[in-house]
């Protein structure tokens, strides 16, 4: 009875109250959370509302409860905006903020059940999906967004254009430079891609039901 007591009690904890949890991670990373700074390790519980922190050398792997995986590249700040996964009342919203660094991010099951809820923002972008795999690198002064997998709808901040990019294709973000739509190769996507190259969805997928079976 007792064992039972603790299980039903983690996955209250992780099914109710945190909205993900960290897979893996390398190198030093940390979660501001109410303007207190906490390391992060792997397995954390990931809060609506945290920022994520990442120094030099590190990736963090997220993976939320509708099996949305974020990798966080080095020196990079992520933000978790808004988060609901309830599939009983039929309530989804995931917003995350791409606030610096690099990112790689493979939708889940919002994706597919309410892809118009699934908003990645950042500085000068708004960029919605249409069940897909986007990496990110957002600087200070441009913003490098590559569509590896689906179609992306990209809002530009700077010019209010709506552009539509597909698999294969990205877009460069920069102030005063008008946007084109632009195929990718080895060259254009190496940096961004090594840097949030983590464990492989299958891994990520295996660790996930690992913990559905505790």
């Amino acid at each position: 009875m007792k064992k039972i007591l603790i299980i039903c009690l983690f996955f209250t904890t992780f099914l109710f109250a945190n909205v993900a949890k960290v897979v893996a991670i390398t190198g030093e990373a940390l979660i501001i959370r109410d303007t207190v700074k906490l390391k992060l390790e792997k397995d954390s519980d990931i809060f609506k509302n945290d920022e994520i922190e990442t120094k030099q050398n590190t990736k963090v792997q997220l993976i939320f409860k509708d099996n949305t995986i974020i990798t966080i590249g080095k020196n990079s700040t992520f933000k978790i905006n808004d988060y609901i996964f309830d599939e009983k009342n039929k309530e989804y919203k995931a917003q995350f903020g791409l606030i610096q660094g690099t990112f790689r991010t493979i939708t889940g099951k919002i994706g597919k059940l309410a892809p118009e809820k699934f908003k990645l923002k950042s500085k000068n972008s708004s960029i919605g999906i249409r069940g897909t795999q986007i990496l990110s690198n957002i600087q200070e002064n441009r913003e490098i967004i590559f569509c590896t997998e689906g179609t992306i709808e990209i809002v530009s901040l700077l010019t209010n254009e709506v552009i539509i990019i597909n698999a294969g294709e990205y877009i460069e973000l920069k102030a005063n430079e008008p946007i084109q739509i632009k195929k990718f190769d080895t060259t254009s996507i190496l940096e961004t891609d090594e840097n949030t190259k983590f464990l492989s969805t299958e891994e990520t997928e295996n660790y996930y039901q690992s913990l559905v079976l505790i």
